[in-house]
């Protein structure tokens, strides 16, 4: 994540603590998470995790050229099955030793789903 004075000026903030404030509300939000890392009294930067689904175990975009959209859309149909379903495609993806992300856990979970 870049430093809070770049993104203040990439958002034309007029101080870091407006973007202090943005992302204490997106980690009340749930849609952050942040990793405070140290080494023994040392403190390094900061490990930030975007959720972008609301499954909070995945968190990276589709890849382009997918309609992640129409798949968002099947499962959103579902109601309380789909945090069942994406767990079960987490679990499949991780037994096959793939690759875990928002994209692979939706289409897997469709996958299921029509299986």
């Amino acid at each position: 994540m870049p430093a809070r004075t770049t993104l203040e000026a990439r958002s034309h903030k007029k101080s870091t603590d407006t973007v202090d404030r943005a992302l204490a509300e997106l980690v009340k939000l749930g849609a952050v998470q942040v990793q405070h890392r140290w080494v023994g009294w040392q403190r390094l930067t900061n490990r930030y995790r975007i959720h972008t689904s609301d499954d909070p175990a995945t968190t990276t975009p589709a890849p382009l050229g997918i309609d992640a959209a129409a798949l968002e859309a099947k499962l959103d149909a579902l109601d309380g099955q789909r945090l069942q379903l994406q767990q079960q495609a987490r679990e499949q993806l991780t037994a096959e030793g793939r690759p875990i992300t928002r994209f692979t856990v939706l289409r897997r979970a469709v996958e299921l789903l029509h299986s």
